[in-house]
């Protein structure tokens, strides 16, 4: 089983920040996996997957997100950061 994301849309918002809207996709059993943002740094990262029976985990290092969600959820992301 697989997790996959894409980056939908890029906004910049000025003074080096952007915001950046994208999806994610659990396969079968898979819980999550790493968003590569392409910020340098993440601020904020909002998702709209449900956590049914389960609480949604993020961890935030530089650019990269790493998300756990329930096994099979899919959902919307967004990233808001500074630029690289």
């Amino acid at each position: 089983m697989t997790f996959s994301y894409t980056l939908t849309n890029r906004y910049p918002l000025g003074s080096g920040y952007v915001k950046i809207l994208g999806t994610f996709v659990n396969t079968g059993s898979t819980t999550g996996g790493a968003i590569i943002t392409t910020l340098a740094s993440v601020d904020t990262f909002l998702t709209d997957a449900s956590a049914t029976g389960t609480v949604n985990i993020i961890s935030v290092s530089s650019g990269t997100v790493t998300l756990t969600t329930g096994a099979g959820v899919d959902g919307n992301w967004e990233a808001i950061g500074i630029t690289q």
